[in-house]
């Protein structure tokens, strides 16, 4: 039997003279001179530990919200590598004063033998009290984080949270922040999945309040600005009959800081309320977010401003 075997464009059967297949492989040789070396394909922190790549990396000079590191690769090997960037793999600057930076990862880096590529790869701040980087700063590589690290930023990458709320999740572990800082009163859906995703992940409860806290991106300071500027929460109640009444928070001495609304008629049903409290130059202390009919308080949760 006289089978034929399809390759390229040249049908070569099992009795064709072996020097056809020779002329062949030469030629694919010599049109793709990369043929006969396979592509490796590497974690880059396998490669930096085979000693296939050589590492430098910078700082961008973009927010560490973005692509804050820049990164130079250099191929060691004499065929291809396909890199790809793990998730939470962390550097450090040179200069400690700067943030440690940690990589959200996936990006892929295609590398020639001996070629040279410069990347900018996604990441966050993992050193909440220091500041951002300056532009160009040397950093250096220093292992990769944990699981739980590594899932929380395949999570934040999936969800297009590589910004201050995702940020605030990641200083949850590396800096060991309260949950109750992990929320964008502009995304509650999002806050909220995000903190069922963390209450998982670390087995901690939702809180029932939310600081917000400023972060500086611009390097002239600690990213982490320790100053609350607003408490967020909800406020939920069945209304068993039509009735008047009044919503609002409360400092120590009984005093109305905030209202919420006043004298509204709330028919019979179940209610949700998002509040917010603008709390930057709220004096520190115990305040009481107050439901009230004619005075009378019908329900009550109490938040404290340290």
């Amino acid at each position: 039997m006289n089978t034929k075997v399809f390759f390229g464009t040249l049908y070569l059967s099992k009795a064709d003279n072996a020097m056809r297949l020779f002329l062949v492989l030469i030629f694919l040789l010599l049109l793709c001179p990369n043929f006969g070396n396979a592509i490796e394909k590497r974690g880059l922190k396998q490669a930096l530990s085979e000693g296939l790549v050589r590492l430098e990396a910078i700082g961008s000079g973009q927010s560490f919200l973005r692509n804050g590191l820049k990164v130079r690769l250099t191929n060691l090997s004499k065929g291809g590598v396909l890199i790809r960037v793990e998730p939470a793999l962390l550097f450090r600057p040179i200069d400690t004063n700067y943030q440690d930076l940690i990589c959200v990862g996936n990006e892929t880096i295609p590398l020639a033998a001996n070629a040279t590529k410069e990347v900018d790869l996604a990441t966050f701040c993992a050193k909440a009290h220091a500041a951002a980087p300056a532009d160009s700063i040397p950093f250096h590589y220093i292992g990769q984080a944990d699981s739980l690290m590594q899932q929380l930023l395949n999570y934040l990458r999936l969800q297009r949270l590589q910004d201050f709320l995702g940020q605030q999740a990641v200083w949850a572990l590396t800096d060991f922040h309260n949950l109750e800082g992990v929320f964008d009163v502009d995304r509650p859906k999002e806050s909220f999945a995000l903190l069922d995703f963390m209450q998982k992940l670390v087995g901690q409860s939702r809180p029932k309040f939310f600081k917000i806290y400023g972060i500086d991106t611009s390097g002239a300071q600690a990213a982490f600005v320790n100053r609350v500027l607003k408490i967020a929460t909800q406020m939920q109640w069945q209304q068993e009959q039509t009735a008047i009444l009044d919503l609002g928070i409360f400092n120590e001495q009984g005093k109305l800081v905030q209202s919420v609304f006043a004298k509204n008629e709330m028919k019979r049903g179940k209610y949700k309320i998002n509040i917010e409290f603008k709390a930057e130059h709220a004096p520190k202390g115990l305040y009481y977010l107050r439901l009230t009919e004619a005075g009378k308080v019908m329900k009550q949760q109490e938040f404290s401003l340290d």
